[in-house]
């Protein structure tokens, strides 16, 4: 996955000069008035105006961070990063992801979340959500994906058995795999490989323009394709035992169906990986 610049190094002089950041720009949405802390995230600084008691509460990271009191306003120490859009606290995080995971929070006072929010969406929420420990904002994220992505998925099972699945699944595949390893969360590692490894869509998954998987990871992805294709070859030719060989290409596209969605073939397939 490629670094997201660390704003802190890469900002323009001009922004970081005493007197102000003429250049800065505040979130449409998430600034707002009141007792709250400034963050400033991206290169070109985007500053979030936010409730200083939602971070402390909902996170043990920011928790850690603010612990000090806020200052007097106008008085000694109002000058401390935070308390003002010309001295916010920066972070290397990208802004559009750090602004999904506080909409989690503040969807009650914003435009209500999506109820089939888009992928990406989703993937911010858990990195930021991981990273900075905002516990409900990663029980949302968890939860929105195991519609879609948990082994017990009806959705899963669909995708697996559709000979043309939706456009961009093995690239959300892909991102939730690179999600996962980058935010430690194990979970739903074996439904993202199986779902490559049924569709052997290896243009997702080697080097390119965009992200692609470590080199253990590829390793794993190719022990997985590799047990299906032997486990696909036994299932074929007892059913062509059992039908008769004549005439079986009719019948091939259900055997595969069939074969991919057993529970069977997903335990032998998952246990190759390295997945119990």
């Amino acid at each position: 996955m490629t670094a997201k610049p660390d704003p802190s190094s890469s900002m323009p002089a001009d922004l970081v000069k005493k007197g102000g950041m003429p250049n800065a720009q505040r979130h449409e949405e998430l600034y707002f008035e009141g007792d709250h802390i400034v963050l400033a995230l991206g290169p070109r600084p985007t500053l979030f105006r936010v409730q200083r008691a939602m971070l402390v509460i909902q996170s043990e990271t920011f928790r850690d961070m603010l612990e000090i009191p806020p200052p007097r306003e106008g008085g000694v120490g109002s000058s401390v990063e935070g308390s003002s859009d010309d001295n916010p606290i920066f972070l290397p995080d990208d802004p559009e992801e750090f602004a999904c995971a506080l909409k989690v929070y503040y969807q009650h006072m914003l435009t209500p979340l999506p109820e089939k929010p888009d992928f990406d969406f989703i993937m911010g929420v858990l990195r930021i959500a991981s990273k900075y420990n905002f516990k409900r904002a990663s029980e949302w994220a968890l939860g929105t994906l195991r519609a879609d992505w948990a082994r017990t998925s009806s959705t899963w099972t669909g995708y697996l058995t559709n000979p043309t699945p939706p456009p961009g699944l093995a690239q959300n595949a892909l991102k939730l795999i690179l999600a996962s390893r980058s935010t430690g969360s194990t979970e739903f590692l074996p439904t993202a490989f199986y779902f490559l490894c049924v569709f052997d869509n290896w243009g997702n998954v080697t080097p390119g323009d965009g992200p692609t998987l470590a080199q253990d990871d590829f390793i794993i992805l190719l022990k997985g394709s590799r047990c299906l294709t032997r486990a696909w070859g036994t299932w074929r030719a007892q059913r062509q035992s059992q039908y008769g060989s004549n005439n079986t290409a009719s019948y091939e596209a259900q055997w595969w169906k069939d074969f991919v969605g057993n529970n069977s073939t997903i335990t032998t397939v998952f246990q190759s990986m390295g997945f119990a």
